[in-house]
């Protein structure tokens, strides 16, 4: 976890973006059950990552 934690950090996620690890953990429970590549992306959007290229390389 504690390398997750840094991975997210380091990225503007996490502690030092308000993201506490209840948050995170939701967000990763969402995308595991999302039935489609549609679900993800309106998970990710919701979340604010999808139209955010800083997430993404």
């Amino acid at each position: 976890m504690e390398r997750w934690k840094w991975l997210l950090a380091s990225r503007g996620i996490g502690e030092e973006s308000n993201t506490n690890d209840f948050q995170l953990k939701e967000l990763c429970l969402r995308l595991m059950g999302a039935d489609s590549e549609d679900e993800v992306a309106r998970i990710l959007s919701e979340a604010g990552f999808w139209d955010n290229p800083a997430y993404w390389r």
